[in-house]
């Protein structure tokens, strides 16, 4: 082979190791399973540096793994027997899983969309509003290197119902250190105004769809965020009190506080209580009806959750929020940190026997029987 036709040779090769990555990289689409994963890193990395709850990624399609019915209902036996030890009204807060902090926590969601590699941060100032406050909403787009990046333009716009619904308030969001952010910081807001046949005392409850409109550098880019608005008529007093009770199964913790209703109605009362040291313990919850006036309401911490975490008083009330519940959707408070401590109670004060529930147990011997197939 002469020089001339060596170096043709070489060249060819070298077009065709070329084509070949090409090919790769560029042109073979990922598999479900490497989206997947890129996506999950993702996730990671949004909840780790931002603050991301909810991640929504439409590059990345379901991926439906092998169901094995049996291990499906020997674990919903497992649940349910858990279950049964407990009452209705109260729980154990297992590895440091708030319920009442994971539902009124106000999270920060996440969306990317096909063929768009930015990926837009969005969330409401609070998780509920009063009819006559402003509702305040936020959001910043990020790269594919998770920093922040301006958009072409960003728009909010209060709904009754969402896309093609009545329109009540339309805001270009800004970047001008409005609502507790920093000017120039990226982070975008737009306050919105209920018009005012919204805002009355007697208004019902509604959850408002906030539309957000955004253009990045790689094109449109939607999301929305749900406003939970309403009148709550009940104020909390601020006052609390504790002391040991007892029933069939042993001591209790009971914590009772006080509200000053507006109106009557239907309202649920629930709290998280703490060791000193910030171990979770457990959580409880009260619905009650109530007339004008003000009320003592009490929460009962059921023994058992004490029993088994073995850590003496005195516990702290940690999160504590209240709703009215008259009629749906429900109108919640924002989560609340009262900074209440109890007596010192000795935990082998506390009863350490199951709860017992009937129906749970029940629902568990069925399920470990099997449905035959």
């Amino acid at each position: 082979m002469n020089a001339n036709n060596r170096n043709i040779f070489l060249m060819g090769a070298v077009l065709a190791l070329v084509l070949i990555i090409v090919l790769v990289y560029v042109v073979w689409p990922q598999s479900e399973e490497e989206k997947r994963a890129e996506s999950e890193k993702i996730e990671k990395e949004l909840r780790a540096e931002h603050g991301v709850t909810e991640f929504e990624d439409e590059e990345v399609d379901s991926v439906n793994a092998a169901i094995n019915p049996r291990a499906i209902e020997l674990a919903e036996a497992a649940d349910y027997r858990e279950r049964a030890r407990w009452p209705e009204f109260a729980y154990p807060i297992i590895e440091g899983n708030d319920p009442l902090a994971n539902e009124l926590t106000v999270g920060k969601s996440a969306r990317r969309i096909k063929d768009n590699p930015y990926i837009m941060v969005h969330y409401l100032d609070q998780y509920h509003f009063r009819p006559d406050e402003p509702i305040v909403i936020h959001a910043y787009l990020l790269d594919s290197k998770n920093e922040k990046v301006p958009f072409h333009g960003i728009q909010a716009v209060l709904t009754e119902r969402g896309v093609e619904s009545k329109v009540f308030d339309s805001r270009d969001m800004k970047d001008d250190g409005g609502q507790d952010d920093t000017a120039g910081d990226l982070i975008y807001t737009a306050a919105l105004t209920l018009p005012g046949d919204r805002r009355g005392p007697d208004v019902s409850p509604h959850g408002y769809p906030v539309m957000i409109r955004a253009t990045t550098p790689r094109g449109p880019m939607g999301a929305m965020q749900l406003a939970h608005v309403g009148w709550l008529n009940l104020k909390h007093t601020g006052k609390f009190s504790d002391r040991l009770v007892t029933d069939a199964r042993g001591n209790h913790l009971e914590v009772t506080t006080e509200f000053t209703v507006e109106k009557w109605g239907n309202y649920h009362v629930q709290a998280s209580v703490y060791a000193a040291d910030g171990t979770a313990i457990g959580w409880a919850q009260n619905r009650v009806a109530l007339a004008a006036g003000t009320h003592p309401v009490s929460l009962t911490f059921y023994g058992l959750m004490f029993c088994e975490k073995k850590i003496p008083g005195p516990y702290m009330l940690r999160n504590f929020a209240y709703s009215n519940v008259s009629e749906m959707p429900n109108v919640r408070s924002n989560l609340i940190n009262p900074g209440y401590s109890t007596a010192a109670y000795p935990y082998t004060e506390f009863s350490c026997q199951g709860y017992g529930d009937p129906t749970f147990t029940r629902m568990a011997e069925e399920m470990e029987k099997g449905s035959g197939q």
